[in-house]
Parts: C-alpha cells; sequence; structure tokens
C-alpha cells in the first residue's frame, strides 16, 4: 500500500465534521468535500476498516500538458475562467488530483496582476 492509497483510504472514512455546513457537496468520486473542512474529520477506525479490504490503486500516471492563451485573459466576475484540457483517448479513466502552473509575463509595469 502507498501514499495514494491512504490519502484515498482517510478521504472516503473521514466524517463530516460540521453536518449543518452548507458547503458538503460530493466529489466526482462519490466522496464528500467541503471548501472550508477538505473530507471533514479523520475517524481511524473506519480508516483501518477500509485499509483491510482496500483495494491497491495502479501506478501512478503523470500527464503533462502545456498551453498558451492569447492575452489579454478575461477573469469573470464571480473569479473563475475556465481551461479544457485534452486527453488521448483511453489515457486516463479517473483523476486523482491535478496542478496547475501558471505563468505570465507583460513588458506592461502592473499588467499581469495575480490575487
Amino acid at each position: 500500500m502507498g501514499w495514494r492509497d491512504i490519502k484515498l483510504i482517510l478521504a472516503h472514512s473521514a466524517d463530516k465534521n460540521d453536518p449543518y455546513s452548507s458547503g458538503w457537496k460530493t466529489n466526482a468520486a462519490g466522496v464528500w468535500f467541503n471548501s472550508f473542512y477538505g473530507f471533514g474529520q479523520l475517524n481511524i477506525q473506519k480508516a483501518v476498516d477500509l485499509a483491510a479490504q482496500w483495494k491497491v490503486v495502479g501506478p501512478l500516471r503523470i500527464y503533462t500538458s502545456y498551453s498558451t492563451f492569447t492575452l489579454p485573459v478575461i477573469i469573470s466576475p464571480s473569479g473563475y475562467t475556465r481551461a479544457r484540457l485534452n486527453f488521448p483517448h483511453g489515457m486516463i479513466s479517473k483523476i486523482e488530483s491535478v496542478q496547475l502552473m501558471l505563468a505570465g509575463e507583460s513588458n506592461q509595469c502592473g499588467y499581469v496582476k495575480r490575487d
């Protein structure tokens, strides 16, 4: 069992530490998540029970993609913008995490801003 298995077991076995919060949503993996509380409170007994019957996840696969955007990139009033990632067909069936790295530059002082 590796670190990815442990991470998934802890997420799947956690309890809602504030069940009355309106922020709880079920993610694509069917696990409750809250942007304030994360997966919730650690439940050791549930984690041990789940680990006893856990099937080890397959090997880690990393897909790297580079994209460029035409400036200016306008961020919507909600504070979000969308980017589409296209994967070769059949390459990925489940995504555990996404890491986004953003770089920007401008020849105008104060033109690039990140909050």
